[in-house]
């Protein structure tokens, strides 16, 4: 795939059949060969190429298209292994943030400034403050969380029910009932989340407490 991500790079409205064949081209030298012949030779060797073209064009064709979707979909691997480096170092900031006993809005506001691809508003950052200090206060009450499945964004309510404190093993953690938009609340299920988990998708905008 490096050559095609090359020949892509330098021509990227080129279709993914001129860049295969580019590349084939090449790896087999095929042009060199080509070269090595007879006029007469060559003449026939390039009426047999073309003879056989059509019938190959179909197959071509789904190659191609196997390839753009290998290729999306490889670009799509990389955007989420980036995405899910960014979400960790922000994760890393809240959990030392649930650990600091002289957590200010200030100090923490400093800290992700520097790490935040986009300006947090302070309500934000004196609500997971408020949080951090005191976990219970958003048992029982509503939210609303989007998860990726799939590639997809997908909406569930969702209802923390429990905080559950750290031990030796497990951080300290969230339990929440939750279902999907066109579910009712007794179709719940509850998921177990750690508090830093749900701060972190809470500051990137994937999760919305819900004010009732």
């Amino acid at each position: 795939m490096g050559m095609t991500d090359h020949q892509y790079r330098r021509a990227p409205n080129a279709t993914f059949g001129f860049i295969d064949g580019k590349v084939r081209a090449a790896k087999n030298k095929t042009l060199m060969w080509l070269n090595s012949k007879s006029t007469q030779d060559q003449e026939r060797i390039i009426y047999f190429s073309i003879s056989k073209a059509r019938s190959k064009r179909a197959i071509r064709k789904k190659r191609e298209e196997q390839m753009r979707a290998t290729y999306l979909q490889r670009q799509a691997e990389k955007v989420t292994q980036k995405d899910t480096q960014y979400r960790g170092r922000i994760e890393k900031i809240i959990k030392k943030a649930i650990a600091d006993q002289n957590l200010t809005v200030d100090s923490l506001k400093a800290v992700l400034k520097d790490v935040m691809s986009t300006e947090v508003a302070e309500t934000k950052i004196k609500r997971i403050c408020k949080i951090i200090a005191n976990p219970e206060e958003i048992v029982d009450t509503y939210l609303d969380h989007y998860f990726n499945e799939d590639n997809m964004d997908v909406r569930y309510h969702g209802k923390p029910v429990e905080i559950l404190l750290p031990t030796k093993r497990k951080p300290l953690s969230v339990e929440i009932a939750y279902w999907i938009v066109d579910q009712s609340e007794a179709d719940a299920e509850d998921y177990t989340m750690t508090l830093s988990q749900v701060l972190t998708d809470y500051l990137l905008d994937d999760l919305t407490f819900l004010e009732v």
